[in-house]
């Protein structure tokens, strides 16, 4: 009866660990989600500041719309993480 036991314990830490191995693919996923937002909310704000035909470098609130949404996804990602880690 005592390998039962053992065999139990041991399909459980199976599972714990499953568990944790999908928990952390998931973090890496999302980490590289929000590294892709920051990387292409610095891009188009690259963009935006390059001379336009007067010589001007200010961003628009156009231009700057998309890149604040992106950089707001990039946070909301990173808090999710965050609270998965917990």
């Amino acid at each position: 009866m005592n390998w039962l036991g053992a065999l139990f314990r041991v399909g459980v830490a199976q599972d714990i660990v499953a568990d944790v191995a999908k928990q952390q693919e998931q973090i890496a996923a999302d980490a590289y989600s929000a590294e892709q937002c920051v990387r292409e909310a610095l891009k188009m704000q690259e963009a935006a500041q390059s001379p336009d035909s007067l010589g001007g470098t200010a961003i628009t609130p156009e231009e700057a719309a998309p890149i604040t949404r992106l950089l707001n996804r990039a946070a909301e990602i990173a808090h999710e993480i965050a609270e998965a880690a917990r």
